[in-house]
Order: structure tokens, then C-alpha cells, then sequence
């Protein structure tokens, strides 16, 4: 009998040890298996587990893959050891939705090996939340990247399907399978149907919010899914018409504004834009801020001092805060700067500076913007000390300038120490060798200016007060132009190691769905053999447009080179051939547009952000890629990127190919 129990009671143990394990079929396992936003959530890898990749480590770290709304915590975390175990506990934010991780130690990763990486998924009232499947099919592409595109089509048609059977109102999930259903649809009756579905649920998005920019958007997106982009673009004039208070009327009044070059002109639209009583996007939430700077710039320049402390007071004291968490303390700096260059702003330009000083502490280090708006940018402890740390010694040192200014120099040096232990930015560089200038040192000025220009040697500010501090302790221009070299020698071989450093060596795909801005196909033969610089844009990206001046002299220096090739691609995001044809006409740029007919050679180049420009060697090998260029050493960076690829022996030795 009591062989009898004990016999009875290993199998009890085993059938429990036995369904622990069915249970738990993954190293990682997550607690509570169905986080809500804002939990405390509680990650463990189990490296005895039969699938685990990492048997055993010395240190063990959590690292974001996709991850928008884990904005919380940096890309990479330590697990700590418990017994036999790693754990994480994370705090997830109120806006949380999906996350995916895998686990790391040294050479070792461990990743998930059907999905290719963990998932963190959250949950409300038992169910994921809403959108969670529709962000999984978004990367689909980057997480299989094995799969065929039809059988990642199907993994995409379950995904959307799953978020409709959770959340049936899900617009983006109801277009996405419809518009699949009709392009798939043969008979041309059902094909009708479709067609008509489409237009239902394309209808009922507008009319839940038709003054609305981001809906706007999706349906714009809709009409393009089902192969009617034009109606999109109508539309949204239509709208405008209809509604000329909208947030989507705002939006084109201010891209209006900052094309228009009449003076009075542009006055009068960005009071009316900053003044309209609207509900705004994301995009005019920004926009309004910038509209503000703008106002308050004109004004004091004008010499209208009350108008720009009452603008001031519109945007910072009057208006409700614009973002969901703004950072107050640069916005007050921002006026605080502009104030203090007029004699009768100082006590205005210090008061903001102070609130400037007061808000830092409890600020957010960085924001990022979303399509839930705006949000604090994911950094490290140290990295958002170093943010923080910055943004004080910059409000120090602008305390510091209006000291100056007033002629009180023993309190501008305190704060200047202060501001100077804190941060060396150049903003902090700047009001130093103003300081200087004030009690009449313009050789630590010059230094000070020498440093900067180091950084950035096309900067024409910086390179007038150079001059103006080398002819105030030396009293004439004699050996200048030594000087001004000797910078531009030390700025390239920095930066000629620095991109070394960071080549790509990537085979560049083939890309033969290009044209030419009259439709007509591109002969492929000419960019055989030659350094290629692809600059990707579109005429919607104002990034894009803001280099073209800067290419076009980049082109204007190389056109006649015969091995070197400009594409300045459109990458039809949001575009078509009509419009990037249009835009060609208005301008005076000389150098050669070209049209990415199904944005295959944007996908094909990874091009995930405008403006993105690539550099391919004459091998046909990608070794540089830069996103969003800018700043006035555009010039000097491509330039110089192409002449190290034409130059190659010159930089071989430190060239790395192992990307």
C-alpha cells in the first residue's frame, strides 16, 4: 500500500512538473500574462528551459527591438539574476501597446525563434488593445525577411482579421482587408461590391471627424489602398473650402506662410494661423509653436516690443499647453534668446529665462513625436542627464549674456562657471566668447570661435565673429587665411575617420522601375561604374526641400565629373509623377530628377525616413547612408563623402565592410 502511494505521488508530481512545462512552451516568460497600461510588469528568461538559446552568461540584457511606446526605458537593460533565473520589471507607461524584445549576453542573443523576437502585448478588460495586431503587420516584413511576399501578405490578411475579431471598429484593419479582398477579386460583380464597401468605410471614417487632419490622412490612405489616390487629393480641397477654420485649412495655411516671401503678407497669415480658434493635429501642434517664434522674431526686429511680450503671453501663459507634455523650459528659453538681443527687452528676457530655470528640473529630458502625439524620447539615465545637463547650462549662460549686456560682469562670471561645469554646447561656447569680447579678451573669444568652427567650419556666423575677434588682438588680417585652413584640416580628418568608421559595404540593389520625370524609362548603363549620390525626397518633406539648395551647389561642383552621378529620386510617398514634375518646373534646380515609378527602389534601398541620402561606390556598394542632412556643413559632408569614394586607396585601410 505504501509503495502504492508513493508510486501515485511521483505521478502527480510529474503530470504537475509536465503541464508547468506545456505552459510554459518559452524561455521568457511575462507576468501578468495580460499587462493593462501602466502595470508593473515582470520579465523572466529561464536559461534551463529546453528552447533556451543562452545556457549560461555572466550578464544577461533586455534589448528593444520594435518598441515606440516602451518609450520609458533605454534600447538596452541588464537583467539581474535570481537563483537559476533573469528577471526584468518594467513600469509600463499609460499609452503602452505593443513592444518586441529578444534577450542578449555578449555574443549570444536569443529571439524568439518563430516570431523572431519576444512580444509584449498589453491588455484592457481581457483583450489586447486596440491596434496591437494592425502594429505586428507593419513589420512583418523586418521580421520575416525570409518569407516570400505573398506568404507575408497572409500572415498580414490573419493579423487584420484577429484585430477585427477583438476590435470590429478598427478602420485601418477594415480597409487594409477589404481593399486586399478587392484587389484579389476576379469577378467583377463581387469586385463591385468590394468596391462599394470600401467607399462605405472610407466615408464613415470622414464623417466621424471631417475637419480633422489626422482623419484626413486615413482616408487619403483608404482611397489609396483601393487604387484611387486622386479622390484623396480632391477631397482635401474640398474640405478646405468647406471648412476653412479646420485643423486641415491651418495646416496648408501654414505651409502657405512659410513659402510666401512678402513681409506684411506673411505677418498677417501667421497671426491669423496662431489665432484661429481650431482643434490641431500633432503636425500643427509643433506648428504653432514655430509659428510663435516666428511672430515674436518679426516683431522685436520691427521694433513692436509690446506686440512680442503679448505674443509671448499668448503662447506661454494664455494658450493651453500644446503637446502632452511639453518641454516649458525650452520654449521660455527660446523667447528669453530672442528678448535679449533688444535694449528694451532685457528685463522680460529674464524674467522667461528664469521660468526657463525654474521649469528645467522637471521637464522631459527629449520629446519624440508619434502618431499618439508627443512623447518622451527613449533614453538611458546618463543620456538623459547629459539632456537635461545641457539645456540648464544653456539657460545658465543666456542669464549670463543678459548680465553681460548690462554691463554686470561679476555676476554674468558666476553664472558662466556654473553653466560651463554643466555643459560645453555652443550655446554655452557662444555667450563665453561674447563674455570675452565685453572685457575686451578677443583672444579667448577667438579660441572660443576657433573651437566651434572645428565642428562646424561653414557656419557664416561663427566665421564673421572669427574674424572680427582675430582683427580685434592682432589689428590686421595678416595670417587669417592660415588660421581658417588649419580648422578645415582638423574638421576633415575627424571627419573622414568618423565615416570610416560607420561605412556600410552593402551590395545596392538592382533599380530598374526609375523614370524620368516625363515617364520615360531610365537607360541604367550611365551610373555603371560611377559614384552615385541618391538623394530620396518628396514634395511634401520640408527636410527635403531645405537641402536642395545645398545639393544643387554639391552638383553644380561635380556635374562635369565623368564618374560621378546625381539621382535626386522621389520616392512617390504621397506623391505622384504630376506633382514632382510641377515642382521641377517652379524651380531653378539643374540637377537631375528622377521618379521611383512603384517606390520599389525606395524599399529596396531600406529607406525608412525623408530625406535619406545614400552614397554607392563605383563597385556598386553602398557605403554610406545618411538620414535628414542638415545644417550649413551640408556642403562639406557630401563632398567630402564622394571624394573619399573617388579616392578610395586614400581611405582603404580604414574602410569596414563588416556591416
Amino acid at each position: 500500500m505504501e509503495l502504492l502511494k508513493k508510486y501515485l505521488g511521483l505521478v502527480i508530481v510529474f503530470l504537475l512538473t509536465s503541464s508547468v512545462l506545456v505552459a510554459q512552451d518559452s524561455p521568457v516568460t511575462i507576468e501578468p500574462q495580460q499587462p493593462e497600461p501602466g502595470d508593473m510588469v515582470t520579465i523572466t528568461y529561464h536559461p534551463d528551459h529546453p528552447n533556451a538559446d543562452i545556457k549560461s552568461a555572466e550578464e544577461m540584457f533586455f534589448v528593444k527591438n520594435f518598441a515606440p511606446t516602451l518609450y520609458n526605458i533605454p534600447k538596452k537593460v541588464p537583467l539581474e539574476k535570481t537563483k537559476d533565473r533573469w528577471q526584468i520589471q518594467i513600469q509600463l507607461v499609460d499609452k503602452f501597446d505593443f513592444a518586441t524584445f529578444y534577450v542578449k549576453s555578449e555574443d549570444q542573443v536569443d529571439k524568439n525563434t518563430d516570431d523572431q523576437h519576444y512580444e509584449l502585448i498589453a491588455y484592457q478588460e481581457g483583450k489586447p488593445v486596440k491596434g496591437v495586431f494592425l502594429l505586428k503587420s507593419y513589420i512583418l516584413s523586418d521580421r520575416y525577411e525570409d518569407l516570400s511576399d505573398s506568404a507575408v501578405t497572409e500572415k498580414r490578411i490573419k493579423l487584420y482579421r484577429k484585430e477585427l475579431k477583438h476590435h470590429p471598429d478598427n478602420y485601418d484593419a477594415k480597409i487594409r482587408l477589404t481593399a486586399h479582398k478587392l484587389y484579389n477579386e476576379e469577378n467583377s460583380d463581387q469586385k463591385a461590391e468590394l468596391r462599394q464597401k470600401a467607399y462605405k468605410i472610407i466615408n464613415d471614417r470622414l464623417q466621424e471627424t471631417p475637419r480633422s487632419y489626422s482623419v484626413l490622412q486615413d482616408v487619403k490612405m483608404g482611397y489609396k489602398l483601393i487604387g484611387e489616390k486622386t479622390k484623396g487629393d480632391s477631397l482635401e480641397s474640398e474640405l478646405i473650402k468647406k471648412y476653412p477654420d479646420s485643423d486641415i485649412a491651418m495646416l496648408k495655411l501654414y505651409e502657405k506662410t512659410e513659402q510666401e516671401k512678402h513681409f506684411k503678407k506673411k505677418l498677417e497669415q501667421l497671426e491669423r494661423f496662431v489665432r484661429t480658434d481650431f482643434e490641431p493635429s500633432t503636425f500643427n501642434k509643433y506648428n504653432i509653436q514655430e509659428a510663435y517664434k516666428s511672430l515674436i522674431k518679426y516683431y522685436t526686429h520691427r521694433g513692436e516690443f509690446e506686440k512680442a511680450k503679448k505674443a509671448a503671453a499668448e503662447w506661454l501663459q494664455d494658450r493651453e499647453p500644446l503637446f502632452d507634455k511639453q518641454i516649458l523650459s525650452e520654449n521660455y528659453l527660446a523667447v528669453a534668446q530672442i528678448f535679449l538681443e533688444h535694449e528694451n527687452l532685457i528685463d522680460p528676457a529674464m524674467d522667461y529665462a528664469r521660468q526657463a530655470l525654474k521649469q528645467t528640473d522637471t521637464d522631459p529630458a527629449k520629446l519624440i513625436k508619434t502618431n499618439k502625439g508627443y512623447i518622451p524620447r527613449q533614453l538611458s539615465d546618463d543620456e538623459s542627464t547629459k539632456f537635461k545637463e545641457q539645456r540648464k547650462g544653456d539657460i545658465l549662460s543666456t542669464i549670463a549674456q543678459i548680465y553681460t549686456k548690462k554691463g554686470e560682469y561679476k555676476r554674468a562670471d558666476k553664472y558662466l562657471n556654473k553653466a560651463q561645469n554643466l555643459s560645453d554646447s555652443r550655446t554655452v561656447k557662444k555667450y563665453l566668447a561674447n563674455y570675452y569680447l565685453h572685457k575686451e579678451q578677443p583672444k579667448a573669444a577667438f579660441d572660443i570661435y576657433k573651437d566651434i568652427l572645428m565642428k562646424i567650419p561653414t557656419d557664416t556666423f561663427y566665421q564673421k565673429k572669427l574674424k572680427e575677434a582675430y582683427m580685434a588682438f592682432n589689428g590686421s588680417e595678416d595670417g587669417f587665411g592660415k588660421e581658417t585652413q588649419a580648422i578645415h584640416n582638423v574638421w576633415e580628418k575627424k571627419k573622414r575617420k568618423e565615416l570610416n568608421k560607420n561605412r556600410i559595404g552593402k551590395e545596392a540593389p538592382e533599380f530598374d522601375q526609375i523614370t524620368d520625370l516625363e515617364g520615360n524609362p531610365v537607360d541604367l548603363t550611365q551610373f555603371e561604374k560611377k559614384v552615385l549620390v541618391i538623394d530620396f525626397w518628396a514634395t511634401w518633406c520640408k527636410p527635403c526641400l531645405e537641402i536642395f539648395p545645398y545639393l544643387q551647389n554639391v552638383y553644380e561642383k561635380y556635374k562635369d565629373h565623368p564618374e560621378v552621378e546625381f539621382l535626386i529620386l522621389n520616392s512617390r510617398w504621397n506623391n505622384t509623377l504630376e506633382k514632382a514634375k510641377s515642382f521641377s518646373s517652379e524651380n531653378d534646380y539643374t540637377f537631375p530628377y528622377y521618379f521611383d515609378k512603384n517606390s520599389s527602389t525606395t524599399e529596396a534601398f531600406e529607406i525608412r525616413a525623408l530625406p535619406t541620402t545614400v552614397f554607392v561606390d563605383k563597385s556598386g556598394t553602398i557605403q554610406f547612408k545618411k538620414m535628414g542632412l542638415r545644417g550649413n556643413n551640408i556642403e562639406k559632408t557630401v563632398s567630402l563623402r564622394i571624394e573619399m569614394l573617388l579616392d578610395k586607396n586614400k581611405d582603404s585601410s580604414n574602410t569596414n565592410t563588416s556591416k
